[in-house]
């Protein structure tokens, strides 16, 4: 810390003798930087003299920081010591943070319209880049160059797993719209002390290992999985999906009236083993209300549940610190789409709006925000980091493996919200009597032809 301080006073020093020559204070950003093409991988360094604790300006600023966490929560505390670390480096700044919780997402957009000055908000990546960022969004390929904290000489670009930086861009512009601090993917986490009782020596990669899996637990007097069927039936369609046809098709198939992709092969195969599937489904799934699903793993009244990497904390006092946590991803389809390395991931991002006075001040405090230092405080509290070099703790552990080794990352429930009313209304309440036993795969598939015939508008 102490080496950071002299570094910032000598640049403090040079800047404000640039100041004198040039004027002070840093001009409004109302443009986003010029389209980029995505890269494959993270932007490569690019040379600079901004060492990584920079001050933009010796001057006094404020930042307005909107923040999605409640300030008593563990993503809140580490957010106040992100802001603790960034302002003992740099005292010339204030950040005023409104602690808004999840409700930021409705409050955001028409404060910004009615003249509120927000220079920081942090919320679903996908969000901040497909639906504000064009207008309200700074494009940051231009800073994310700059070196990172507490690197040998890596930029900001390349500490960020790759996937998660490059997943969402602005629609128009191509920018780059927010830093990812806060991912999640999503897999089967189960409770290993039932894998061993029922002799699973290993993770299941195919649909035929799990079945194999799941006899050999119902054999030894466990019910294999569980999902709260309100919640989250979306990624249970969705990511099942994904295996066997895509999800490409898996959303043309519930805009296409005529009904027909429900009775192509890859969808015939997908619906007949959810029905193979739901034969071991724990009693009363159809009916579970959130959190009665993750409560029933955590209880060890069941061995499964497919959700992100933010459900271990959320069940962490009633599974205790005895719990065996483990995870896995969903296994692969014979003859189907894709790799076991595709994953339904994302994360929080911190982005920087268009009507910041101080975009050079805030993008320095995005960079505290992932440091290692705060990152591995992320995982500290039981979330993921977006750090390459972080490992995954405690009972996500076996997900970080997961994460690294992704080659593809789709969206949320393999993007099934994005294609209408038609999703939820009509193929997540017939998939959900499909996955817990109630129906056919056959009756699912003439279902849901009929419903695309009548209710697809």
């Amino acid at each position: 810390m102490n080496t950071r301080k002299v570094i910032t006073l000598l640049v403090t020093l040079l800047t404000l003798s640039s100041l004198v020559l040039s004027g002070c204070g840093a001009p409004a950003a109302t443009e986003a930087p010029a389209p980029v093409e995505q890269p494959a991988e993270a932007p490569a360094a690019a040379p600079t003299e901004v060492p990584p604790t920079a001050v933009p300006t010796a001057e006094p600023v404020t930042l307005v920081y909107w923040s999605m966490w409640n300030e008593d929560e563990p993503m809140g505390q580490v957010m106040k010591q992100a802001i603790d670390a960034f302002k003992a480096d740099h005292p010339n700044v204030t950040i005023e943070v409104t602690w808004q919780g999840r409700g930021v997402r409705k409050l955001f957009t028409a404060a910004i319209d009615s003249g509120t000055v927000i220079d920081l908000i942090d919320n679903d990546t996908g969000r901040l880049a497909l639906s504000w960022g064009e207008k309200y969004i700074l494009g940051l390929d231009s800073y994310l160059t700059q070196p990172a904290i507490g690197t040998d000489g890596k930029t900001v670009a390349e500490t960020i797993y790759p996937l998660l930086l490059n997943q969402y861009k602005t629609k128009d512009s191509s920018s780059i719209a927010s830093v990812p601090f806060n991912p999640y993917v999503n897999l089967w986490f189960y409770n290993k002390a039932h894998f061993e009782e029922a002799g699973v020596t290993q993770v299941p990669t195919t649909f035929e290992e799990w079945m194999a899996a799941n006899e050999k637990l119902k054999a030894a007097g466990h019910s294999a999985f569980t999902y709260d069927a309100d919640s989250y039936a979306d990624i249970m369609a969705g990511d099942s999906a994904q295996r066997y046809v895509g999800c490409e098709a898996f959303n043309a198939a519930m805009t296409d009236k005529t009904g027909a992709a429900w009775q192509t092969p890859a969808f015939e195969q997908w619906a007949k083993d959810m029905e193979a599937f739901s034969a071991y489904a724990a009693p009363g799934t159809a009916a579970n209300v959130y959190p009665a699903g993750q409560q029933a793993l955590a209880l060890g009244d069941v061995t499964m549940m497919y959700n992100g990497t933010w459900m271990p904390s959320e069940v962490a006092e009633t599974a205790g610190a005895d719990f065996q946590w483990g995870g896995f991803s969903w296994p692969a389809a014979t003859g189907g789409f894709g790799t076991i390395n595709d994953y339904d991931m994302g994360s929080q991002g911190m982005a920087i709006t268009k009507v910041s006075q101080h975009p050079d001040v805030a993008f320095e405090f995005i960079k505290y925000v992932v440091s290692k230092e705060i990152q591995t405080a992320v995982t500290n509290v039981g979330y993921a980091s977006s750090l390459v070099d972080v490992p995954w703790t405690g009972p996500i552990a076996d997900a970080y493996p997961l994460m690294k080794n992704a080659t593809t990352a789709y969206g949320w429930a393999c993007g099934g919200w994005d294609t209408g009313d038609f999703f939820a209304n009509d193929l997540l309440p017939t998939f959900t009597d499909l996955s817990t036993g109630k129906i056919t795969a056959d009756a699912f598939l003439t279902q849901m032809e009929e419903k695309a015939k009548t209710n697809i508008p």
